[in-house]
């Protein structure tokens, strides 16, 4: 493991860490955008939040995305979202007519 991939993975320790200790939803929701940012190097970041019954979004979050941004990207994911079986998170490198 490379000096940078050590120090990554140490980092997401720490921020696991910390996250147990928060009480706040909101506040843990934040932070985990904010630190995918960070660990990443990402501009924008975006997490789906499903209902009680795991079939639909109850709520769409992104981080680091302006009200321009947001308004070339159009809505943002309702319902299903956008699912997947993969056992990884999946990172994408735009979104079409974003640059």
């Amino acid at each position: 493991m490379s000096d940078n991939s050590t120090a990554r993975f140490r980092r997401l320790l720490d921020v696991g860490k910390s996250l147990v200790s928060e009480l706040d939803p909101e506040a843990v929701l934040e932070r985990i955008l904010a630190e995918a940012r960070d660990i990443t190097g990402a501009r924008y970041a975006a997490l789906g939040v499903l209902d009680e019954r795991r079939t639909e979004l109850e709520r769409f979050l992104t981080s680091g995305i302006d009200s321009d941004t947001q308004a070339a990207i159009g809505d943002l994911p309702r319902g299903c979202g956008w699912q997947t079986s993969a056992p990884t998170p999946i990172a994408t490198d735009s979104r079409p007519g974003i640059r």
